[in-house]
């Protein structure tokens, strides 16, 4: 198992549906288009998130496999090792997580006792978790967003429904609002902050995507991927957007080509994998 080279950014996966071993972790080596694994999590994972802290830190949270996971790991490149980090209040699977200015948000998802309406945060100068203000209302199967001082929690599903809409949380003021709806509904989509706006993808028996304005509150089409997915992640390195795995299952990694404002398939993974955690590191 090859640990990780912070001297470039990679794709670092782990956890997720579809692979045997649900404490696999993977890297793809994006220059050289190379796949490797490096080591596994103490814990099995699907419906997990991947986040990245700081230049030297990333941590795996929530999760479940057979249980919802409140633990985290926090991965030792020195050593090729997970190492078990501060545990949540709650037990959360297909959760959102987020980082800003090293403060890290897990919102929402789900447990044994049904979907979660709260929030909490990790703050390093405290070296324990802390609860935020509650979510309008529960949501899980949904993605988070970071941009500036503010998370976008969109689409997903609670309430027996699937959401077209977005909860706008300000982390300063702990304040919520809402932002204006989708086209449609989403459940089990990808977004990512590019380009100053959110692009979001995919969902439930889609491959449309389209982009949000933070300045405006408006929604505008962007160019559909080639195929649908859902439980899928959407990273970003500089101008480039790639949509990683998901449902129906595919290897195909597809990338988008702003100059020709459309999707490629642009290689294609050694396994086939959703719900997992991903981020570029």
């Amino acid at each position: 198992m090859t640990p990780p080279d912070n001297n470039s950014k990679s794709v670092y996966i782990c956890g997720g549906e579809q692979l045997d071993d649900n404490h696999n972790c993977f890297k793809w080596d994006i220059q050289a288009n190379k796949w490797s694994e490096f080591a596994h999590t103490t814990l099995a994972r699907q419906g997990n998130q991947l986040v990245v802290v700081n230049q030297t830190t990333m941590i795996i949270i929530g999760g479940e496999k057979n249980y919802d996971w409140n633990i985290g790991e926090v991965y030792d490149s020195t050593n090729n090792k997970w190492n078990q980090f501060t545990v949540m209040s709650e037990h959360r699977s297909y959760l959102g997580v987020e980082v800003i200015n090293s403060i890290i948000y897990a919102c929402g998802g789900y447990s044994y006792n049904g979907g979660i309406q709260s929030c909490e945060f990790y703050d390093p100068k405290f070296g324990h978790w802390q609860l935020l203000n509650k979510l309008i209302h529960e949501r899980w199967n949904y993605q988070i967003v970071a941009h500036k001082n503010n998370l976008y929690l969109i689409g997903g599903f609670g309430q027996s429904s699937y959401y077209d809409d977005m909860e706008i949380i300000n982390v300063k003021t702990r304040l919520s609002s809402t932002g204006s709806k989708m086209s449609m509904k989403r459940d089990d989509c990808a977004a990512a902050s590019y380009m100053d706006k959110i692009v979001v993808c995919g969902g439930y028996t889609t491959n449309t995507c389209e982009s949000y304005d933070t300045t405006t509150d408006k929604w505008t089409k962007f160019a559909s991927m080639n195929r649908v997915r859902l439980n899928f992640n959407l990273l970003v390195n500089d101008d480039k957007l790639y949509a990683i795995g998901g449902f129906p299952l595919t290897n195909v990694i597809e990338l988008y080509d702003s100059k020709s404002d459309k999707w490629v398939d642009y290689t294609t993974m050694p396994f086939n994998n959703a719900g997992f955690g991903a981020v570029l590191f």
